[in-house]
């Protein structure tokens, strides 16, 4: 049942990459739970596929996308420590920037600024 909901979310004509990643997530905690002896090939297989198809993808974009959803930000993410600080949120968004812009466009000098306001909603986004 999670693989059929989780194909109808991510199938969706209107399905954002902040979704994809919540589903997939939601779908590695469906599958750990799995303790009888007779799923574990089925839990081994299918948190495998959901590893492997994780590592193909530009994990910073899902990441990103899930941080500038303003119901989420950095809430899916408080078990990893390495990844809530604002420095480390700013590098992100600033690695992002250089990725999807030419070097030829520069950083705003206000991107760190707008971070950290965001994350401490400090300001109206």
């Amino acid at each position: 049942m999670p693989l059929a909901i989780a194909a109808n979310i991510t199938q969706s004509a209107h399905c954002r990459l902040d979704e994809v990643l919540i589903t997939f997530g939601k779908l590695v905690m469906e599958y750990q739970k799995l303790e009888d002896p007779i799923e574990t090939d089925i839990k081994a297989a299918l948190l495998s596929s959901i590893e492997k198809w994780w590592e193909k993808f530009n994990q910073d974009v899902f990441v990103a996308a899930v941080i500038l959803n303003p119901f989420y930000k950095i809430l899916p993410f408080k078990h990893v420590p390495t990844l809530v600080s604002h420095g480390v949120i700013y590098s992100l968004f600033l690695r992002l920037w250089k990725q999807f812009y030419s070097s030829e466009n520069k950083v705003p000098n206000d991107l760190y600024e707008f971070t950290q306001q965001y994350l401490s909603n400090t300001y109206t986004f």
